[in-house]
């Protein structure tokens, strides 16, 4: 029994995926040296927190103007002064929050 003789059969050029590897991993730029300086690693970012914690702090207040004014004051006199105090509030929280940095 005789094969046909294939153009393609003989031929080897090797492992393609390596090759193709190699010369990607060739064109990267090398890691630079550091000259023994330590690497700290990044402190906590605590400015979220923070900003949750002035948002919780705000609705508490709000609550407790709430009940004050409206429940144990009471009438037009109390809606008026919770308006004010929640104006208040608002303001204050949206400058200590924009300011934590």
């Amino acid at each position: 029994m005789y094969e046909r003789d294939d153009s393609s059969y003989g031929n080897y050029e090797g492992n393609q995926k390596f090759t193709q590897r190699s010369d990607l991993e060739s064109q990267a730029p090398l890691p630079r040296e550091t000259s023994g300086e330590k690497v700290y690693p990044q402190q906590h970012n605590r400015k979220n927190m923070f900003r949750l914690g002035m948002f919780l702090v705000a609705m508490v207040m709000l609550l407790l103007f709430a009940l004050l004014f409206i429940f144990f004051l009471g009438g037009t006199g109390g809606w008026i002064s919770f308006c004010v105090a929640a104006g208040v509030i608002f303001l204050l929280a949206v400058v200590v929050i924009d300011k934590i940095e």
